[in-house]
């Protein structure tokens, strides 16, 4: 008996049925169709798709990309968002680096499994991509398909599964690079008179990161006390237009967590740098030479400081003087390591940082801690002897 079919596409003959959904936003009536070889199959596709919109799933489920769903999730939402931005920099980042040119993106939503996402996992990281990275990406894909889960385009987050195993590098966690005391030495003695002297002396010698050094105001600082207070950064964030581009903004922000503000107690000589620093700028600014500022660090006109302009003139000068170029954080890495060298407890250390748990400082400081250990066992030898 011949099965019954009513048109024709790509050369096949199938039997196809419609359901309407309503009308759009331009009042045009949305039409979904189901194909089978037979009637029966098509009226089958048909019920099950009305079985899953009754259940809670979004009309669109059965069609919707992993990669057009991500970007509008984010462009839409996310950046719409009051998230920091350099939050909303990072996530619009992760998708535009991992999610947009790889095998996801054309990969139909209802689709993605557990599986699917552990072999994505896995090529990255054969192709080179950090533990690290792969880690923050998976929290981020895990984030993304609850919001998918939430609007009904699935009906399980399937970044959730326990038999999701990320890769883990062979080599072990990167270890902390810090100056050696040569460099130390040399650094400080190429400082000396130089437009940069105030601002390195100062990351050196309280572990700020480069977004609270921009930040900080002379009415931040406590002579009286030694002390300096951490109370906001400067970052410059990147904002995405509708079309696509984007510009740069320079915003004043409160730091990203409570353990962030903070109280610092700083040595006597960059104290008296400070001063010094303070009165110079002062009277540039009676004289007319730079414009009135409150903030500490200021460019040669009195405009606030841009951190990338700063990062540039930091390796300059390091490639003057002759020391391999290294990061900017890499100042702050030499203060807490400095202080563990001292025997200062792993809480205070953690305090000055401003990390939220212990457990980071701890877990980045683990070369210098190890050291202490064998320092402290090596006390036994008197009794073994």
């Amino acid at each position: 008996m011949a099965r019954k079919t009513n048109v024709t596409k790509n050369g096949h003959d199938y039997y196809r049925t419609s359901l309407s959904l309503g009308r759009n936003s331009e009042g045009k009536a949305v039409v979904k169709e189901f194909y089978g070889k037979t009637k029966k199959e098509a009226d089958e596709k048909k019920q099950r798709y009305r079985q899953s919109i009754s259940s809670g799933y979004h009309s669109d489920y059965d069609k919707i990309t992993f990669g057009d769903l991500m970007y509008q999730w984010i462009y839409s939402i996310i950046l719409k968002s009051n998230r920091a931005r350099s939050t909303i920099d990072r996530y619009e980042g992760i998708f535009r680096n991992y999610i947009k040119d790889s095998s996801l993106y054309g990969m139909k939503m209802k689709n993605i499994t557990s599986g699917v996402l552990q072999s994505f996992y896995i090529s990255l990281h054969d192709s080179g991509s950090t533990q690290s990275s792969i880690k923050y990406l998976h929290t981020f894909i895990k984030m993304f398909m609850q919001y998918a889960v939430d609007e009904g385009f699935v009906g399980m987050n399937s970044a959730k599964s326990k038999h999701i195993s990320l890769p883990v590098d062979k080599k072990g966690p990167k270890e902390v690079v810090i100056f050696t005391d040569n460099e130390l030495s040399k650094i400080t003695d190429n400082l000396k008179g130089h437009y940069l002297e105030v601002i390195l002396k100062l990351a050196l010698g309280s572990g700020l990161r480069i977004s609270e050094l921009i930040g900080l105001k002379f009415s931040d600082l406590d002579y009286s006390k030694n002390m300096l207070s951490v109370r906001r950064i400067v970052r410059v964030n990147k904002y995405i237009n509708p079309d696509g581009s984007y510009h740069y903004v320079r915003e004043e922000q409160s730091p990203k967590t409570v353990s962030s503000i903070r109280d610092i107690p700083l040595p006597p000589t960059v104290i008296e740098i400070l001063k010094r620093h303070q009165v110079d700028q002062e009277e540039r600014i009676v004289a007319g030479m730079i414009n009135d500022s409150s903030y500490v660090f200021v460019t040669a006109s009195g405009e606030p400081l841009n951190p990338r302009n700063l990062l540039r003139s930091y390796k300059r000068f390091l490639k003057q003087i002759g020391i391999e170029e290294r990061t900017f954080h890499t100042c702050r890495h030499t203060y807490a390591s400095k202080l563990f060298e001292n025997n200062v407890p792993l809480k205070v250390v953690q305090t000055l940082l401003g990390h939220t748990d212990i457990s980071i400082t701890a877990n980045i400081y683990t070369h210098v801690s190890n050291e202490k250990l064998l320092d402290s066992v090596c006390v036994l030898d008197q009794y073994l002897e």
